[in-house]
């Protein structure tokens, strides 16, 4: 009985000291912290990213003018401008010339900036998202705001040649009143960064449909998810 006993210790003994070693390994595992959202992904040691990860921030408003911490990054050599609010890549000079809406659309696919193609239309959301609303107060330029000289963009902004004009986006007319089949399809949305006398105000900046055979201008973007042209 005695031997069995001793054997018994013996082997609680070696149980025991079993469980300490494998509590100490544990504990000397490294500890990764949970991911969670906006959180810039997990790079090894021996690899870094190629740029600071930039989240997109639709629910903040950044500053353009901001020294540190602008909503706005040249990119692509200079060629094109990143949004940091949207995530959104935009081309720096958009061309002066004005397309039709079908035009339009395929020049946004033949295009090659800042040695890239992959560039299109924005939606009516990406497109508006550019528009800075406080440009309605005049502040002693009246005449140039009469004359259609300033567009309805952030000050400080890094983007050159902006018209202020109608600008097309990607996205179908949709009438506010019923309509036969087939009406809205025939227009589109865009954006006026210029100045639009309606009645008897103006508005800067304004969202409104435009008939796709007219000829708009063109501010091709790059990124992002929307695309409902047809």
């Amino acid at each position: 009985m005695k031997r069995w006993k001793i054997v018994g210790l013996l082997l609680l003994a070696a149980f025991t000291t079993l469980m300490v070693f494998k509590c100490i390994s544990f504990s000397q595992e490294p500890h990764m912290p949970p991911y969670t959202p906006h959180q810039p992904p997990h790079y090894p040691p021996d690899l870094t990213p190629p740029q600071p990860y930039i989240p997109p921030a639709w629910h903040e408003k950044l500053d353009a003018t901001h020294r540190f911490f602008n909503r706005f990054e040249l990119v692509l050599d200079g060629a094109a401008v990143l949004d940091k609010e949207t995530g959104l890549v935009w081309e720096r000079y958009p061309e002066p010339q004005a397309f039709t809406w079908n035009l339009a659309v395929w020049y946004c696919y033949d295009r090659t900036i800042g040695g890239r193609k992959g560039w299109r239309l924005p939606t009516i959301e990406e497109l508006a998202s550019l528009v800075d609303e406080s440009r309605e107060v005049y502040s002693g330029k009246e005449e140039e705001w009469e004359e259609g000289k300033i567009p309805a963009l952030p000050p400080g902004h890094p983007f050159i040649g902006v018209q202020p004009g109608f600008y097309w986006s990607a996205t179908t007319y949709t009438p506010p009143w019923p309509a036969p089949a087939g009406v809205g399809a025939r227009d589109a949305w865009g954006v006026d960064f210029g100045v639009m006398h309606y009645f008897d105000f103006e508005r800067h900046g304004a969202v409104y449909g435009s008939a796709k055979s007219n000829e708009r201008y063109v501010w091709l973007v790059r990124g992002g998810h929307g695309y409902d042209a047809y």
